[in-house]
């Protein structure tokens, strides 16, 4: 961070030529264990997206939140929502969860913020994300509306594309 923010100052005062760094990609796509809509009920936590995130760029990306769109039958308001790495993508959390928070409005949005998770160039990262107990029983079905991440080198927000986002 400090060497871009050096180079842009010498660039303001005429030193060195200004910078124009592409902003970071990160291609996202479904897993391949993504379940994809699910019946839920009074049972425990169901998981429901397996997204895998690839960098295309040069520079690491720490990726930082997800957020989620809900939709379907059953109402979401106060239903858990969780992250967590799936680093050998087998669909079974590696490790605790990285985030936890509720909807607070049927068919809402939540975002997940979570500790940067470092996506080396030409690398990918796994994510699974997963909801609690319904207090009735029906569809649900969550969408991945966006991912934020952010170049370590020119600390610019990645663009993320694929999926519906």
């Amino acid at each position: 961070m400090h060497k871009a923010w050096i180079l842009l100052c010498l660039a303001s005062l005429g030193l060195v030529a200004p910078l124009h760094a592409a902003a970071p990609g990160l291609a996202m796509t479904y897993g391949p264990l993504n379940p994809g809509p699910q019946n839920v009920g009074t049972f425990g936590p169901v998981v429901f997206l397996q997204i895998t995130a690839f960098n295309t760029s040069t520079e690491n990306v720490d990726v930082t939140s997800l957020s989620l769109q809900a939709s379907g039958s059953v109402n979401d308001t106060n239903a858990a929502v969780s992250a967590y790495v799936d680093a050998n993508q087998d669909g079974v959390p590696d490790g605790g969860p990285l985030a936890v928070q509720n909807f607070t409005t049927d068919n809402g949005v939540v975002s997940l913020n979570f500790a940067p998770q470092v996506v080396t160039p030409g690398a990918s990262a796994t994510f699974l994300v997963e909801c609690g107990t319904w207090t009735t029983v029906g569809t649900v079905a969550l969408t991945l509306s966006s991912v934020v991440g952010t170049g370590e080198t020119t600390v610019l927000t990645a663009v993320a594309s694929g999926l519906p986002l």
